[in-house]
């Protein structure tokens, strides 16, 4: 993790910091305040507040803007009005359920929680189908002799305060229409989607792609940078979905 102009780097000086490659949730908060710190973004976060609904408005140039209503930790809610919206939520909120007798799954998460209890448990059963898939049968499989079953099947996406009345779906895990993962072109560049993976099953990514997908969009919403027109950019998300039907993706 980390970003490419502040790196995650171990603090051995240090007695109080944790200098293992795979530190503990307390280094990690303590890069990030530091990151904050450094770049002076702790003071453009509101804390102890959350979003409860983002949805559209006509301005009077007769552009979409977004009204954005939020709840303090009080209970006060404020609604306010924004030229654009990015939702950089994640995705890990809404779990997949298992579908039983079949179980799918195995992807980094799952081999993380295998390498994390290998160390304390007398045995532990890794079932996989494929490299990149697992499929366990319950109905064939004495699950009686296994006393703690983990479900890895991931998360769905899941965006229930977004009303952009439907023109961005989530449709079998998929979220779109989307130029280059990021843009809808009805509403480019007012919304933006930060950090979603490139495919529907695809749940890792680069660990920088969230950066580099932040800094184009601040790029367009400055000026900096143009998009193609919404004709163009339809067409590309229609040659990439014509991509994963021919790989089965």
């Amino acid at each position: 993790m980390g970003f490419r102009d502040f790196p995650f780097v171990a603090r051995e000086d240090d007695k109080d910091r944790d200098p293992r490659r795979f530190p503990g949730h307390r280094e990690v908060l303590m890069h990030l305040k530091e990151f904050m710190k450094e770049f002076g973004v702790e003071k453009l976060v509101r804390f102890e507040t959350e979003v409860v609904y983002v949805g559209m408005v006509k301005s009077s140039d007769n552009f979409n803007k977004w009204k954005v209503r939020s709840k303090k930790r009080s209970g006060d809610e404020v609604d306010e009005i924004f030229d654009a919206v990015v939702v950089c939520v994640g995705h890990y909120t809404e779990p997949r359920v298992a579908d039983i007798p079949v179980l799918r799954g195995s992807s980094a998460s799952s081999i993380d929680i295998c390498r994390d209890i290998a160390g304390v448990a007398r045995e532990v059963h890794v079932a996989l189908k494929a490299s990149a898939e697992m499929e366990v049968s319950f109905s064939t499989m004495k699950v009686s002799s296994l006393p703690t079953s983990f479900f890895t099947t991931g998360y769905k996406f899941h965006f229930p305060i977004l009303d952009t009345n439907g023109i961005v779906t989530v449709h079998e895990n998929r979220v779109g229409p989307l130029y280059k993962h990021v843009f809808p072109p009805a509403l480019a560049p007012r919304l933006s989607f930060v950090g979603l993976p490139k495919g529907k099953h695809q749940i890792c990514f680069d660990r920088h792609q969230p950066e580099f997908q932040s800094k184009w969009m601040a790029g367009i919403l400055s000026d900096r940078i143009q998009l193609p027109s919404e004709e163009d950019m339809t067409e590309d998300i229609n040659a990439f979905y014509s991509t994963l039907e021919v790989y089965g993706a």
